[in-house]
C-alpha cells in the first residue's frame, strides 16, 4: 500500500516508542491505521526502537513492506528510556497533530478518536488520555503518588499527564529543542503552554512484561522530582528553618532557667542529642544540594539523549 501524499499534507503523526514488543507490533499498527484512517488519509506512524533485544526492528521493516510509506522507523544505538525515545520520534514528525502511544496495547488505539474529538471541542493544545482506575503494582502506585502530591504542593503549573497524548505538531517539535540526558515530555510541554485537557479512557492489561523494575521506578521518580521541580530544596529549606527555630527556643529555655530561675541546667545528654540531630539535618540538606549539583554536572557534560543508528523512511 504505497501512499501518494506529500509530507506537507500529513494531518496526523503517531509516535510509538518500542522496546521488545515484536510480537504485538503488527496488531498495534493495524489498529492504529484503521483508527487514523477514519480521521484522515494522510498520516504517518513513527516507531522508535529503543535498542530492543528481540526482533522489533525487523518487525518494523516488515510493517513498512506491508503498509508502505505511512510507516517510518528509527533505531537507537542503546536503550535511552521511554521519554528520550519519544522525543526522538517527535523530532521526525511532520503532522499538524502528533499523538504518542505506548507499544504494549495498554492504551487502546481506538481511543485516539476520543482525543481528537476532545481537541476539536476545546481547541486545547494538548489532550491527555487518563484512566483514573488504572491498575498498577504497589511500588509503581506509591512512586507515582509521591511525585504527584509533591508536585501539586509546590508546582503551580502541575498537571497530570500520561504517555497517551495528542498535541499540536508545532508544539511537539518545539519541545525537542530541550532534549537532554534526563528528559520528561510532560515537563517540557508545561514550559510552553497551560492549554491542557483530559479525556477519560479505560486501559487494558498489557501482555508485555513491565520494563520498570522497582529500582528503575525509584530512580525515575527521584529524577522526576529533582529535575522538574525544586521540591527537595524547599523541603530542605523548611526542615532547616524548623530545626533552627526548635533549637533557638530550646536555647532560650535553657538561658531563662539559668539566669532567672537560678536552676543549674544539666544538659549534657540533651546537648549531644541536639548536636547530633542538627548535624544529621545539615548533612541531609547537603546531600540534596549535592544531588542537584550532580545532575547539573552530568547535563553540562553534553551527553547525548539518544543516538540514531538506522532509519526507515
Amino acid at each position: 500500500m504505497e501512499d501518494s501524499y506529500s509530507a506537507t499534507d500529513i494531518e496526523f503523526s503517531v509516535v510509538v516508542p518500542v522496546y521488545n514488543s515484536s510480537m504485538i507490533l503488527e496488531e498495534l499498527a493495524e489498529r492504529l491505521i484503521a483508527t487514523i484512517s477514519q480521521l484522515s488519509p494522510n498520516f504517518e506512524l513513527i516507531f522508535v526502537d529503543d535498542a530492543s533485544v528481540d526482533n522489533s526492528w525487523q518487525a518494523i521493516h516488515d510493517l513498512r513492506k506491508e503498509h508502505g510509506n505511512c510507516i517510518r522507523g528509527v533505531r537507537l544505538s542503546r536503550n535511552y528510556g521511554q521519554h528520550n525515545a519519544t522525543l526522538c520520534g517527535l523530532k521526525h514528525t511532520e503532522g499538524k497533530f502528533v499523538i504518542t502511544i505506548d507499544d504494549d496495547l495498554e492504551f487502546s488505539p481506538e481511543d485516539i478518536l476520543k482525543l481528537v474529538e476532545k481537541q476539536r471541542q476545546t481547541n486545547k493544545r494538548v489532550v491527555y488520555g487518563i484512566d483514573p482506575k488504572k491498575k498498577m503494582g504497589w511500588m509503581r502506585r506509591l512512586m507515582t503518588s509521591v511525585f504527584r502530591k509533591l508536585e501539586k504542593t509546590f508546582n503551580e503549573n502541575y498537571h497530570r499527564g500520561s504517555s497517551f497524548r495528542l498535541m499540536e505538531g508545532d508544539l511537539a517539535r518545539k519541545i525537542t529543542q530541550h532534549v537532554r540526558e534526563f528528559s520528561f515530555v510532560d515537563e517540557y510541554l508545561a514550559w510552553y503552554t497551560n492549554s491542557f485537557d483530559f479525556v477519560l479512557i479505560k486501559t487494558e492489561k498489557s501482555s508485555l512484561t513491565s520494563r520498570y523494575r522497582t529500582h528503575r521506578l525509584i530512580d525515575l521518580t527521584k529524577d522526576l522530582i529533582y529535575l522538574s521541580s525544586a521540591v527537595p530544596l524547599k523541603i530542605a529549606t523548611y526542615s532547616g528553618f524548623t530545626i533552627m527555630v526548635i533549637n533557638f527556643l530550646f536555647g532560650i529555655r535553657v538561658i531563662y532557667k539559668r539566669l532567672f530561675l537560678k536552676i543549674d541546667v544539666k544538659g549534657y545528654t540533651s546537648l549531644i542529642v541536639a548536636i547530633l540531630f542538627s548535624t544529621g539535618a545539615i548533612i541531609f540538606c547537603l546531600g540534596i544540594i549535592a544531588e542537584y549539583l550532580g545532575k547539573m554536572l552530568k547535563m553540562n557534560y553534553g551527553k547525548p539523549p539518544y543516538n540514531e543508528v538506522d532509519k526507515i523512511g
